[in-house]
Parts: structure tokens; C-alpha cells; sequence
């Protein structure tokens, strides 16, 4: 299956590129055409998944084809945990024989003894993690392939780029300091930042996004001749306050308390760019120390005062 959005016609089917609507601030309105007597140019598989959404969703045809107005793709499992995010586990998937990383929905927030309302949120607040990050388009940000509803559940998996480490993996992996060269260091801390700026600088009503748990574990790196870091996991990314109405800002708690400025842990915080340029100063300590922040040590001597040495 090729990399489209579609949009149905009597008669035939238009497939527009996801590359020419990424810079694109808002999503085109496809449509399908009622009692039109043709079937849809799509295939079985796509056309299962469109109708699992519009059932999980409760939606008219019409509707549910706009709202899974994205890339839907078929996935097959291979088993192997790579991972997790803000809202379950990453395990590795085969999407048209490229292994590709896939984030899945935890059955704690999903399971039976969840309330369906809060299910329902948090299912929602997944869907719109889908939403926000197939607009996005820069070199350092995880890339979406795409969209996969469980033929079982209907509960959306959203399809990544697979990536080789994360920074904190990494740094792990290397406990030393000197084990990796601060030329490495430099081009992978720019690289985040420069991934910052896109998701800061972004125009209504896409933006500015605020990332909200930026951390080493939320930092993606393929290594190579070349070490190039992404920014992933924007399930906690929310619209920059100034552009969203009080019901966005009505979330839950951003992510790893380490990573956040003293304004932000107060009650009824207001949450903006600075919060994640807090976060990246953090990334910076524990990218040069490889030490994983912790002020409770920093008064014997730990890891605080090996990191402000």
C-alpha cells in the first residue's frame, strides 16, 4: 500500500501524498459519495479498517472516513519489545516488509475495569497524539507511518520509524563519560534542539507545540557513521497555551518530575516553551555526565555535584 490519504469518488478514488499535506496547517475533507452504486477504489483491508473505526467511533460513513482520513496501514507483529511511550509499549512490526515501531495502547487504561468514559478519554487522548504527529515533517522528529486499528479491539496502534537506541539506552549502554566523544555528544544534543525549535516554532493552529516530557528515554538515535537523534514520543505535546482554549490545557500531569521546572510543579501550573527548554538543559547534564538527574543525591556528594563539576 502506497503512502496516501484517500478520498472516494463514484467511480474512482484520489490518493494525495502525506508529503504534500504535512506543512499543510489543516487536514483536507475527504468525502464519500452515498448510494453512489460504485464501490471504493480501496482495498479490503483498508476498507475493514475504516469500517472498525467508524463502529469504535459511533460515526456516520461519511464522518468516519474523514476522521480515519489519514494512513491507515496493515501491520503484522513480530513479537519483539523495543520500547514504551507515555501511554503503553512499543513493540517492533512489519508494515510492507519494513520493520517499523509501534506504539500500542496499555490495557491499563484500556482493560475492562476502566471506566468507559475514562477509557474513552484516554483512547481519544491517543488518537489525537495520531493526529498531531502525521502533520509533523523534520529530520529530527520520529516520522509516522501510519495508523493501525486491531481488527479485535478497534483500539488505534500508531505505526512509527524504527529507530535503533535511545539516548538514555545509550548512555547506559556507555556508563563512562569518555565512551562517547563529545563531537557525538554536541551533534546529538543539536540535533534535539533544532527538533525543539521546529515543534516551538510551528504555526496555528498546528502550534507551537509544547512537548512537555522531554527526557534521554524520549530521545531516539540511530547510530551510524553518522549519529542522528529524534524527538519521539509527544503523547504529554500540547498546543502552546497562548493558541488553546482551557479544555485543551485540561490534561493530565506532564511527564518526569526531574525534567521540570519549579514553576511547573506548582498547582495550576501554566505550561509553555520554557518548560521544554528546562527539560533540555536537564538532557544536556545527564548527555555530558551520562547520569541520570537526582537532587535527593546531590547533598552526598552524587550524582548533582558530578554533574555541576
Amino acid at each position: 500500500m502506497g503512502r496516501h490519504y484517500f478520498t472516494c469518488r463514484p467511480g474512482k478514488a484520489i490518493f494525495i501524498p502525506v508529503a504534500s499535506l504535512r506543512r499543510a496547517p489543516r487536514m483536507p475533507q475527504p468525502t464519500i459519495l452515498p448510494n453512489s452504486g460504485r464501490q471504493a477504489a480501496i482495498s479490503p483491508d483498508i476498507a475493514l479498517q475504516v469500517q472498525q473505526y467508524q463502529q469504535s467511533k459511533g460515526l456516520p460513513l461519511e464522518d468516519a472516513v474523514r476522521e480515519a482520513g489519514k494512513e491507515i496501514v496493515i501491520l503484522q507483529e513480530t513479537g519483539k519489545n523495543v520500547g514504551g511511550g507515555s501511554y503503553g509499549g512499543v513493540i517492533e512490526v512489519q508494515v510492507q516488509g519494513r520493520k517499523c515501531a509501534a506504539k500500542k495502547l496499555h490495557e491499563t487504561f484500556t482493560g475492562r475495569d476502566v471506566p468507559r468514559r475514562d477509557r474513552a478519554a484516554m483512547v481519544e487522548r491517543f488518537e489525537n497524539e495520531c493526529r498531531r504527529v502525521i502533520y509533523l515533517s523534520h529530520p529530527n522528529i520520529v516520522e509516522m507511518i501510519g495508523i493501525h486499528f486491531d481488527r479485535a479491539t478497534r483500539l488505534p496502534t500508531l505505526v512509527m520509524e524504527l529507530m535503533n537506541v535511545s539516548l538514555y539506552q545509550h548512555l547506559e549502554n556507555n556508563p563512562k563519560p569518555s565512551s562517547v566523544p563529545l563531537s557525538t555528544k554536541y551533534s546529538i544534543l543539536r540535533d534535539v534542539a533544532s527538533g525543539l525549535l521546529y515543534l516551538h516554532s510551528l504555526p496555528p493552529p498546528l502550534g507551537p507545540i509544547i512537548h512537555r516530557d522531554l527526557t534521554a528515554k524520549n530521545i531516539l538515535l540511530n547510530l551510524g557513521s553518522k549519529v542522528v537523534a529524534k524527538i519521539a514520543d509527544l503523547g504529554q505535546a500540547k498546543t502552546d497555551p497562548v493558541y488553546a482554549t482551557r479544555r485543551q490545557m485540561l490534561s493530565m500531569s506532564p511527564g518526569n518530575q526531574l525534567h521540570m521546572p519549579p514553576e511547573a510543579r506548582v498547582e495550576d501550573p501554566v505550561y509553555n516553551a520554557s518548560l521544554d527548554v528546562f527539560s533540555f538543559g536537564v538532557v544536556v547534564l545527564h548527555t555530558l555526565t551520562h547520569e541520570w538527574p537526582d537532587p535527593d543525591k546531590g547533598s552526598s556528594g552524587g550524582r548533582q555535584k558530578k554533574a555541576s563539576s
